[in-house]
């Protein structure tokens, strides 16, 4: 790390012994602004001089010259937000963090609020009248969403029984159609007619229900199976049965759609991986779908938001990580590729791949069902049987997998290639396939365990030691010998390596990635290929970074879409890579941990569905939740900040694990009920009335939560009470008051507070510690007030 001050002195003070008398060192405090940084005697506005007696406040210090920027004060992005919390609470409340990040210094800041302090109201904020009480007839309904959730897992469970029953490989094939079939024929007589462009409806209506049960049957049957269906002509036959109208061409690698039936897409346009189609909108009282029409030849990259009512016209480039609504207009110019059709041959290439995988997943499940035969021979119990065979299936899959990687796909040459090449159906789609197949296998993997790193060592990548990978699939999607990990990078959950980039012209790109020493990734974070960053590099959070971005400063913060750097200093400063884990072990250590550990909380979620009849076993299941998650995080309520030695423990492992389990099979079924918030509060999140929560997961530490009424989730709105910035665990709770609306993939920090009626657009960061005044909409990363 490089000191944010260096004083210069003549000599050392030494003391009777001859050695450095360190109590005669000037203090830093006292020598940071001296006489020569500036003139006192330079006349300073009103408002520069209370703005220099907030930054004296903030950042605990005696004075500070008032053209001198934050990040060579030594300020932290911490500091910032307090800075912009007493400007707001002070001065003026029409500011956002990004005119305290633009104008750092207290003359910059000044001059820039000035036209803001012209437009200043005489009304406070404080005094905006109160929000009328909603009171709507419709209510949620506790029977229709278990009615609801009960059908949900009966058409899940059915198919799977009955081909374990039958003992024969037809019923095996028949599981898919027979999840994917019921959405298709369900949606043909619910929502079949011509529809508007836009509906609406009150909240917990009968047709808010029904669209629910069916973006739940998308969610719960389809999401699996339509994995192996991406980016081939078959996934859009099967989007056309589910009533949208794909043109021909089309490449499509996204299965985030919640209303299909509502979306057009011309023909050749080219849609990435984790782009979210949402047509749905909410309010206090009501919910809209909006149609979504795309044109044909265009180009969406990799993150993507549409929402609202998109209507875009043709040939148009979408880059990564952006948010769009309304009317987008066709370019004056644009480059159109060579045809993007995938001939026979390569249709028939796509469907033996598909058709290999089934049968390698058939082949396990045979092997699998001998395997559990073999243990009850000894008569062991039914939990510990079943246990057993799944750790059996799961290290047998995991191997299948890897060595498809290594032998199959290997290695991958960076260029530029056509999306209807084989050399890209070999390289990435081919790799996509294999890893979505076989994800359930990765659960041997934990976050920042030492398997991970081997891992992609094997694969080609190079990693260097003391590396922690918060999540080793994600990662996995991006090719393996492209990968270039030095000393000390961390990971953190949600990190996403694009495997390719689109260009205009609709040819992907493909480059290596490197990650300098020190390097730390934020949650949901992009990196498109081609990035490389310098060391002790940090990237924040809902972050991309492009080989476009000059990332050549090493000790650097970099924030926003696009990434820049951020004018504040690493909020810690010491070598925390150097942290020891209570998990580094040999190999062999490290797998024999892996599965006795797989062991232990599969049997102990297991015990309970042998031993108790199906609904009292999800209740006892349940409940062992929340009992261990309130056992292990009880510490968090008195403890603000823990190393990585206290945070990453067995315990600690043993609750996200079973939090994970539950998240996966039970999860799904919860999303968007009631139940979801009863389950949630037996977590420790204090939750008000009519909250509509997207899934179990935008919660990522319930018991540092408060939540108002009526507060709305959209999909992958998130709120996080911690940071594990440079392997040090730090938390604060997060308030969300009343009437609020958190939409698609947008994410509040720890310490934040939403003071009621705010909207967040999408991909939208509430950075730490930040205060969103009463009934305003924010937008962007970080987020700015628009409205």
């Amino acid at each position: 790390m490089i000191p944010s001050l260096f004083i210069i002195l003549d000599k050392l003070p030494l003391n009777a012994n001859g050695k450095i008398d360190r109590k005669s060192l000037p203090h830093p405090e006292s020598e940071i602004f001296s006489e020569k940084d500036y003139d006192n005697s330079m006349p300073l506005s009103p408002l520069e001089r209370h703005l220099q007696t907030i930054f004296c406040q903030s950042l605990n210090v005696a004075s500070v010259p008032v053209d001198r920027e934050l990040k060579y004060l030594g300020g932290s992005s911490l500091d910032a937000m307090r800075i912009l919390s007493a400007v707001r609470q002070e001065i003026c409340d029409k500011i956002d963090i990004n005119l305290v990040l633009i104008n750092s210094s207290v003359k910059e800041l000044a001059r820039a609020m000035e036209p803001l302090m012209v437009m200043k109201k005489t009304v406070e904020s404080d005094v905006i009248l109160e929000a009328k009480p909603i009171d709507t007839i419709y209510k949620p309904s506790f029977v229709l969403e278990a009615v609801g959730i009960g059908v949900l897992m009966c058409l899940w469970v059915f198919p799977i029984l009955s081909a374990l029953y039958s003992r024969s490989m037809r019923y095996v094939i028949l599981v898919p159609i027979l999840h994917m079939l019921p959405y298709a024929i369900l949606r043909y007589f619910w929502f079949s007619q011509k529809t508007e462009t836009v509906e609406c409806g009150p909240l917990y209506s009968w047709r808010y229900y029904q669209w629910w049960f069916l973006d739940r049957l998308w969610s719960v049957n389809n999401s699996y199976w339509l994995q192996h269906l991406v980016g081939t002509p078959f996934y859009n036959t099967y989007l056309r049965l589910c009533g949208a109208r794909i043109g021909n061409h089309a490449h499509i690698y996204s299965t985030n759609i919640d209303a299909p039936w509502l979306l057009q897409i011309g023909d050749s346009t080219v849609i990435s991986t984790d782009t979210l189609l949402t047509s749905l909108s909410l309010d206090d009282e009501t919910y809209s779908l909006q149609e979504i029409s795309i044109g044909s030849y265009c180009s969406i990259d990799s993150r993507c938001v549409l929402y609202g009512g998109v209507k875009m016209e043709s040939y148009i480039h979408v880059k990564p990580m952006s948010a769009i609504t309304g009317d987008i207009l066709q370019p004056t110019y644009h480059t159109i590729s060579d045809k993007r059709y995938i001939s026979k041959e390569q249709t028939m290439y796509q469907l033996i791949c598909i058709l290999c995988i089934l049968g390698a997943h058939i082949t396990l499940i045979f092997s699998t069902f001998l395997a559990y035969e073999k243990c009850r021979v000894f008569s062991l119990p039914l939990f510990i049987s079943l246990v057993l065979a799944w750790l059996y299936w799961t290290l047998l899959s995991l191997v299948v997998v890897l060595f498809s990687l290594k032998v199959l796909v290997r290695h991958t040459v960076p260029g530029i290639y056509s999306i209807n090449s084989y050399y890209y159906l070999r390289k990435i789609w081919l790799r996509q396939l294999l890893i979505s197949s076989f994800r359930q296998s990765f659960e041997l993997f934990y976050a920042f365990d030492e398997l991970s790193p081997i891992a992609l060592r094997w694969l080609n990548a190079h990693v260097a030691d003391n590396v922690k990978l918060g999540n080793l699939h994600q990662l996995l999607y991006f090719p393996s010998n492209l990968q270039i990990f030095e000393h000390g990078v961390t990971t953190f959950g949600g990190v996403m390596l694009s495997p390719f980039a689109l260009t205009p012209s609709g040819h992907c790109y493909i480059d290596e990635i490197y990650l300098g020493s020190g390097t730390n990734l934020g949650n949901q974070c992009t990196l498109m290929p081609g990035a490389k960053l310098p060391h002790n590099c940090m990237v924040g959070t809902l972050t991309l970074i492009t080989k476009d971005i000059d990332c050549s400063k090493s000790d650097t913060v970099l924030l926003g879409i696009p990434g820049r750097s951020m004018p504040f200093a690493m909020s810690n400063t010491r070598d925390s890579t150097k942290e020891p884990s209570v998990f580094e072990s040999s190999f062999l250590n490290a797998i024999w941990c892996a599965c006795l550990f797989f062991f232990i909380t599969k049997a102990s979620v297991l015990f309970f569905y042998c031993v108790f009849p199906g609904f009292l076993a999800l209740l006892a299941h349940t409940v062992f939740l929340c009992v261990i998650y309130r056992y292990t995080t009880a510490n968090q309520r008195t403890t603000r900040a823990l190393e990585y030695s206290e945070f990453v423990t067995y315990t600690g492992r043993l609750a996200e694990t079973v939090k994970t389990d539950f998240v996966t099979f039970i999860g799904p079924f919860l999303a968007r009920t009631q139940f979801l918030v009863l389950l949630l509060r037996g977590l420790g999140a204090d939750i008000g009335r009519d909250v509509l929560l997207s899934d179990i997961g935008c919660l990522l530490d319930p018991q540092l939560t408060t939540i108002g009424d009526h507060v709305r989730f959209h999909t992958g709105s998130t709120i996080q009470c911690h940071t594990f910035e440079q392997r040090v665990f730090k938390i604060a709770s997060v308030n969300v008051q009343h009437s609020s609306v958190l939409m698609s993939n947008s994410i509040v920090h720890p310490g934040s507070i939403l003071k009621g009626r705010n909207r967040l657009l999408p991909l939208t960061l509430v950075m730490k510690s930040d205060q969103l005044p009463y009934a305003t909409v924010w937008s962007g990363v970080p987020a700015q007030r628009i409205q």
